[in-house]
């Protein structure tokens, strides 16, 4: 994967491709470069490093150029020289290119150039050189029907103030403003300069000139299209503070519920995916990144429950390397916030190039991610911030609940009168999550305890097992203290100086699950561990003998894990600011 960004226009293009090309680092952060265009001659700046550190390497010329193109990529596509960094440049041409060439030798043994030949960008230098003649369209259709591989390139040529470029599996989007046009890997790199885009579909071509863009289909037809709005919504901010998120999350859930719960259905309008197809599908695998993964975790069972469908949570990574079984009648779910993690991107890739059918959750429907998918589920917040961290995984879980409750009832297997009752009780969560998360005395003890603490595990009981992994992420990124996710039965193999005083284990159970996991707990209560127990309300009296127990309004069990982790997180933003207290009066 390669990042390519490019423009012609009325400004100072230098300026301008510098600020592209660091939106497009995350697809390369070893080697960049950018090639300009001024009176029939390129001058090229390239370094064996970052998008960033380019920019502070090549200070600004006295030339001002108005053509010019970028790329970025990793070691492995460049060799380690920065001679040979990105994008490719002769006396007659300057290429950056996105993807892979699986024909590279014999095309390279074609061209009678292999000394000259070490990079992809070399080879279709190569073969544009070769290849030459006036209608440069043509001559993008010529290069792209020699190279097997569908990479996706972008050149321009001494001849002219233009570029051209050829989309391939990794779809190019274009842009424009009153400065001049744009070309660019992914969108966000767009946004701070573009007033309209639009994304080129696979072996659809374009020719970008400084006051206008002229786009063509495969067979170098011209054709209209369709150029939307760039709005402030499209920008996916990073902004995170303590808490904020938390007393967000009703807000997030009203949203959720009022995107895809219509007069008492639930409504995805936007997956257009027949009841037959649900019927036949035989496995669902949730692949996630990160953070994200800790949503598919807990969302495996829900598919598993109201879609009676073998479904697995894979890391991306993971399902990149796995020999999982992949054919038409598998469905992925992509799961990403922003949209842009490459390795999420990739999976998806695999998955179709197997004929399975691609469904991205995000809240970037412009994202790399939204564009690979077959379809997306839209999570973003109507006041156009995309959700993060603790929202995300509300957002994100109450939506793939909502979407395993929907494929259920398509398929026959979740009954018309579960279903209301399920919708009914969605709408009644914003109410008892705002209740998890206001202060009581509970609260502030057990958040006591969790500041006192050496040692702090988290386990689960029942259907919300996988919770655990969250409630992990949360104290350590709240706290900063040391976390760990563990099986209720695997605390009894722990030693015994693991086990003590300074050591707290927060159960997240029901009340049936605590019954079977009661021994083990007490176990560890005996050997002096502080337990804070999380549960819906009527476990008090199963619980004797337990001092620090946090209730919350019984719900479904498919969403008790919302309100489970709001209180998990309230008692570590508790503790967090006990601590900053502390802090404040020690220093007065």
């Amino acid at each position: 994967m390669s990042g390519i960004f490019a423009y012609t226009g009325k400004d100072n293009a230098r300026d301008i491709i510098l600020s592209g090309i660091s939106k497009l680092k995350n697809r390369g952060q070893d080697m960049a470069g950018f090639v300009l265009r001024e009176e029939s001659a390129f001058a090229s700046f390239k370094i064996k490093g970052t998008p960033d550190e380019l920019s502070h390497t090549h200070s600004q010329t006295e030339s001002i150029y108005t053509t010019g193109i970028a790329e970025c990529a990793r070691e492995e596509i460049c060799k380690a020289s920065s001679l040979s960094a990105p994008p490719a440049s002769n006396e007659s041409f300057a290429v950056a290119l996105d993807g892979d060439i699986q024909n590279f030798l014999s095309l390279k043994k074609w061209s009678s150039r292999q000394s000259a030949i070490v990079s992809r960008e070399d080879l279709v230098l190569a073969c544009l050189c070769i290849m030459n003649e006036e209608n440069k369209k043509a001559l993008a259709n010529k290069v792209y029907a020699a190279i097997i591989g569908s990479p996706s390139f972008a050149f321009m040529s001494a001849e002219e103030n233009a570029i051209y470029c050829k989309s391939g599996s990794s779809k190019l989007i274009i842009g424009y403003s009153k400065s001049g046009s744009f070309l660019a890997s992914e969108l966000d790199a767009l946004l701070p300069f573009c007033e309209k885009y639009a994304v080129l579909e696979e072996n659809e071509s374009a020719k970008l000139l400084q006051d206008r863009i002229i786009v063509f289909d495969s067979k170098m037809k011209r054709i209209k299209k369709t150029f939307q709005n760039i709005k402030s919504q499209n920008l996916i901010t990073n902004d995170f503070v303590q808490g904020d998120e938390l007393y967000s999350a009703p807000l997030s859930i009203r949203e959720t519920n009022s995107r895809f719960i219509k007069n008492g259905q639930i409504c995805f309008d936007s997956i257009k995916l027949s009841n037959r197809y649900f019927d036949r599908v035989n496995r669902i695998i949730l692949v996630s990144n990160g953070s994200s993964k800790n949503t598919a975790l807990a969302a495996k069972s829900l598919f598993e429950t109201y879609c009676s469908v073998y479904t697995d949570a894979l890391d991306s990574s993971e399902f990149l390397n796995s020999k999982v079984p992949l054919d038409k009648n598998a469905l992925i779910i992509a799961i990403s916030p922003d949209g842009e993690n490459k390795s999420t991107v990739l999976a998806v890739k695999k998955a179709k190039a197997n004929h399975a059918k691609t469904i991205a959750l995000s809240g970037n429907i412009n994202s790399a991610l939204a564009r690979e998918c077959d379809y997306c589920i839209n999570t973003s917040s109507k006041n156009g911030e995309s959700p993060l961290n603790f929202r995300a995984f509300i957002s994100d879980y109450l939506t793939l609940c909502l979407f395993s409750l929907y494929i259920g009832s398509k398929i026959n297997i979740v009954s018309d009168l579960y279903l209301g009752v399920t919708l009914k009780m969605a709408e009644l969560l914003t109410g008892i999550l705002s209740a998890v998360i206001k202060s009581s005395l509970k609260l502030e003890k057990t958040a006591k305890l969790l500041l006192s603490s050496d040692e702090i595990y988290i386990t689960c009981a029942g259907e919300d097992n996988l919770l655990c992994h969250e409630a992990e992420r949360i104290i350590r990124e709240t706290l900063i203290k040391n976390a760990k996710a563990v099986l209720p039965g695997d605390l009894s193999d722990y030693p015994e100086q693991l086990i003590n005083s300074k050591t707290v284990i927060v159960l997240i159970t029901d009340k049936n699950s605590f019954q079977r996991e009661m021994k083990n707990i007490l176990r560890m209560k005996n050997r002096g561990a502080n337990i804070i127990i999380i549960a819906s309300e009527g476990i008090e009296e199963e619980v004797e003998g337990f001092e620090n127990i946090i209730t919350f309004t019984d719900s479904l069990p498919a969403l008790n894990p919302i309100t489970c982790i709001a209180s998990v997180y309230k008692i570590a933003l508790l503790a967090d600011e006990t601590a900053k207290k502390k802090d404040m009066e020690q220093s007065a």
